[in-house]
């Protein structure tokens, strides 16, 4: 079921990624030219295909536009070695084109990066409806992996963004980017995003009843920002868990801001006027994040990861990075970077202030009982890299 097609002329590369795919259970076919690539198609029947834009001959733009007549309904992954921005703007066509571009790939590509991305695009073998999808949120299918956050200016461990996993009864785990649309088309949303908070919130008391006092933030879909009930229950919810509002941040992406506009702000500043705080998910990569970050009572902007992981080697990401910083600290928000991947991208955005970071440089997500591992293992780093200053 699950077949990768790769297009790139660059056979190592093909190579390279097709070695990783083996390894998390993808057949895999590799072409170095479009005329084979088109033969593929019909006899693979590719479940994800990796495309690189810069082919001799074509270019990929053109073969997202065959793929897009062909009525295509496999997932894509582009490639390519050229500038991110050209990246993310292939990524906009394919997706104007109808055609489900799941994540752009930055060449060159680390193999941890790349798993990350195979994962995500690993398809379960029982079809995702109504029944199959509940059963996993009312049957414990699901739990939640916690990524950790730094704070720049102290080097603290100050929180965790809160992600939710499916143990498929296969035994494979099958990640969000699978699974979060069909919640939402099934209207299961809103039970998914209760169960979310409810285990996340248990889960932070906890931590506090050991000493650990973390800022936890939770995704919410578009489905939420249309349930009136929603500051409410989750207030009540805080309550009987004795956790402060102000603890929990709540992620909202441009998407999930763009249905009904006059609910949607009604909810979000009932959440503010309950000291729950807002963030500005993935900041940037849509048409009209400048709109909703006016429109809306945000308190944190959060600088998306296609931004971030391509720091150390493009100037232009240093630019938009660096003016997207000024201007959360303009609007007087507190701001977060997610996807730093390296030390090149951590250091750079140390040096520009930007207030809190996450990504696999710092720790890669993790369940609940290996956290404190994590918190033991970076305050002795950060006590050992404080120990080698040299004193004033």
């Amino acid at each position: 079921m699950n077949h990768l097609l790769i297009l790139d002329d660059d056979s190592k590369f093909g190579d390279f990624v097709g070695e990783v795919a083996a390894t998390e259970s993808f057949e895999v076919s590799t072409c170095t030219t479009v005329t084979a690539f088109r033969s593929s198609l019909d006899l693979f029947k590719p479940s994800v295909i990796l495309l690189d834009l810069m082919m001799p001959g074509i270019d990929g733009i053109e073969v997202l536009r065959e793929l897009a007549e062909r009525q295509c309904r496999s997932d894509i992954l582009i490639a390519s070695g050229i500038d991110l921005r050209t990246l993310n703007t292939a990524q906009k066509i394919g997706l104007d084109m109808g055609l489900e571009i799941k994540d752009v790939i930055s060449k060159p590509i680390r193999v941890a990066e790349l798993r990350a991305i195979l994962e995500k695009v690993r398809k379960t073998e029982e079809p995702l409806n109504s029944s199959v999808l509940e059963r996993a949120i009312t049957e414990d299918q699901l739990f939640l992996t916690y990524q950790p956050k730094i704070e720049f200016i102290s080097n603290e461990f100050k929180g965790v963004e809160a992600l939710v996993r499916w143990r498929h009864p296969d035994g494979h785990i099958v990640y969000p980017d699978h699974f979060i649309e069909e919640m939402e088309r099934e209207n299961l949303a809103n039970k998914l995003t209760n169960w979310v908070l409810e285990n996340a919130l248990r889960q932070m008391s906890a931590w506090k009843t050991e000493g650990l006092d973390l800022q936890l933030s939770v995704n919410l879909s578009a489905s939420n920002l249309q349930d009136l009930t929603l500051p409410n229950r989750i207030a009540d919810l805080c309550e009987i868990l004795n956790v402060e509002t102000s603890k929990l941040t709540l992620e909202l992406t441009e998407t999930a801001t763009m249905e009904d506009v006059s609910m949607m702000m009604e909810i979000a500043t009932r959440l503010r006027l309950k000291n729950f705080n807002l963030s500005i998910d993935d900041f940037g990569t849509g048409y009209s994040s400048m709109i909703q970050l006016q429109r809306l009572p945000f308190s944190e902007l959060k600088i998306d990861k296609s931004f971030v992981m391509p720091l150390a080697q493009s100037q232009e990401s240093k630019v938009f990075v660096r003016a997207m910083i000024n201007l959360a600290h303009n609007l007087g928000l507190s701001v977060v970077a997610e996807g730093v991947e390296d030390m090149p991208a951590n250091d750079f955005l140390s040096t520009e202030n930007c207030g809190m970071a996450q990504g696999f440089h710092i720790s890669r997500p993790v369940e609940a009982e290996a956290l404190d591992d994590f918190r033991q293992n970076w305050m002795s780093a950060a006590n050992s890299a404080g120990a080698e200053q040299p004193l004033n």
